[in-house]
């Protein structure tokens, strides 16, 4: 299992805890270099994530990382070969940003996307890339179970879903299992619920469900007895599940990174009962499309 770095924040202002907005190039040049000296050399980014994949391009070159970057949300009905032309100059913008000639994992940002009228034109494409080496992998981004519902699962090589210790919604049934057995390769996101899991509560921004914040506050109580930090157990929960492949973490500074390095190789003395124990049941108060700003 290894650690792969989020980008969101190295173009625009991403996260609910993030308080400094997007990152600086100072800041990023420091990021990149502690990132390199710690062996972490895949970065996750999308379309949709401001300059994020040209900044990484200013790196791609020098450093000679593995990029997963995703597919635009395509504002059409259908695909046709118009549309297709579309999705074309969409994936071409990736690679100019990206600077590289082939991009390893190509994720489709929004499921609904597989589903469309004239989907068979749209896999045919993408496997296309596949087959030219513009692309390694190909797969999908999903927020649910659900998200899943009517996707060749075959077709896919890779599934990025959301997955911590509050949010363990795949652990409840046999998805995962079942993805290893189509040797799907699974990456991990949204493992720090956009930093509220590693924040004390009394610290969280106004607008997410007061149960969820009493939650997170017997967590804390419960954590100080056993004298472990939410960083660290945040990240023990996502490595003690043997089907996570890789874990994006997403940083606001050099600093930040330096913390999650030092948690993720320190050993701590806990159950894996004890962990799972703080899965928090409402789904809904655990999506993002759902907290108010």
């Amino acid at each position: 299992m290894r650690l792969a770095l989020g980008t969101a924040q190295f173009g625009s202002k991403y996260g609910i805890t993030n308080r400094k907005g997007r990152i600086d190039i100072k800041e990023i040049n420091k990021i990149m270099t502690l990132a390199k000296s710690n062996g972490i050399n895949h970065f996750d980014t999308a379309q949709e994530y401001g300059d994020s994949e040209k900044i990484l391009g200013i790196y791609s070159e020098k450093q000679g990382f593995k990029v997963t970057t995703k597919l635009s949300t395509l504002d059409m009905d259908y695909f046709n070969a118009e549309n297709i032309k579309i999705c074309q100059e969409k994936f071409e913008a990736s690679l100019n940003n990206l600077k590289i000639n082939c991009i390893d994992t190509l994720l489709i940002h929004n499921p609904s996307d597989f589903k469309k009228s004239g989907n068979k034109i749209f896999t045919s494409w993408l496997n296309e890339l596949k087959h030219s080496k513009l692309v390694n992998k190909i797969g999908v981004s999903i927020y649910n179970i659900d998200d899943l519902k009517g996707i060749e699962r075959e077709f896919l090589d890779v599934v990025q879903l959301p997955l911590s210790l509050y949010n363990q919604e795949f652990l409840n049934n046999s998805i995962l299992g079942n993805l290893k057995k189509l040797n799907c390769i699974i990456q991990a996101r949204s493992i720090f619920l956009q930093g509220l899991l590693i924040t004390p509560s009394e610290k969280w921004p106004k607008g997410i469900n007061i149960n969820l914040k009493k939650h997170h506050l017997n967590l804390e109580k419960f954590l100080r007895t056993k004298n472990i930090s939410l960083l660290e157990l945040a990240l023990k929960f996502v490595m003690s599940i043997k089907e996570v492949d890789s874990i994006i973490v997403g940083i606001n500074s050099a600093n930040d990174l330096e913390e999650i390095l030092e948690s993720y190789n320190k050993n701590i003395s806990i159950s894996f009962d004890e962990i799972v124990a703080w899965k928090y049941e409402e789904s809904k108060h655990l999506d993002p499309r759902y907290w108010k700003s």
